[in-house]
């Protein structure tokens, strides 16, 4: 694995577009993920999400977890998964195993194992998807949980080294004044939305590779 190569690729994106006039461009997409996002974290957090007869259905249209996607036993056994998860609190989770256990129809749904990982700690696990593949550079196209994985830790390691770089954090300030609601968020996941916007205006081909 070439983490360097990742690294440099990801912190030239945000160098080159993570700015104010960046998250102006984007103000209300960004508002809607960081509010979405700050109540089911809120819920969460809560531990009596099944109080909130709206919270499923709102975190799975937040992540993407529909139909045309996936199948409703699926569904059914993420949202059993989220549960038990919710009960242990933080703690180290594997994502090889848990995307193991979220198989749909033998179908490996490791992005949505990585969104659940996300509701649970923020701080450690970010989220793994189309978008995020494309501003990392990763060739865009179904693989095996072990490259997954692979591409996974590229990522979170990626993530923590720019989280110590001042340029990085000054971005985060800046992305914090705009959005209020993110004071409560974790610098990962700012910076996971942050990546997350950069990729998916690169795969539209609004911004340069």
């Amino acid at each position: 694995m070439n983490r360097i190569k990742e690294y440099e690729r990801v912190k030239n994106l945000l160098n080159e577009y993570a700015n104010e006039a960046f998250f102006k461009k984007h103000f209300f997409s960004f508002y809607k993920a960081v509010s979405t996002y700050h109540v089911l974290k809120n819920v969460w957090i809560d531990k009596k999400f099944d109080d909130y007869k709206d919270f499923r259905e709102a975190f799975f249209q937040f992540y993407k977890i529909i139909g045309i996607y996936v199948s409703e036993p699926f569904k059914e056994k993420y949202y059993d998964k989220m549960k038990e998860l919710r009960d242990l609190g933080k703690t180290e989770i594997s994502v090889v195993e848990l995307a193991n256990d979220l198989k749909d129809n033998n179908k490996i749904q490791f992005s949505f194992a990585t969104k659940l990982l996300n509701i649970v700690d923020d701080e450690k696990y970010p989220i793994y998807d189309s978008y995020v593949v494309k501003a990392f550079g990763f060739p865009i196209k179904y693989g095996s949980l072990k490259q997954y994985s692979e591409n996974y830790k590229i990522i979170t390691e990626t993530y923590k080294s720019l989280l110590l770089d001042y340029e990085c954090k000054k971005m985060i300030e800046t992305f914090r004044k705009m959005f209020p609601l993110s004071e409560k968020l974790s610098n990962m996941r700012i910076l996971d939305f942050i990546v997350w916007k950069i990729g998916e205006q690169i795969k539209k081909g609004n911004l340069k590779k």
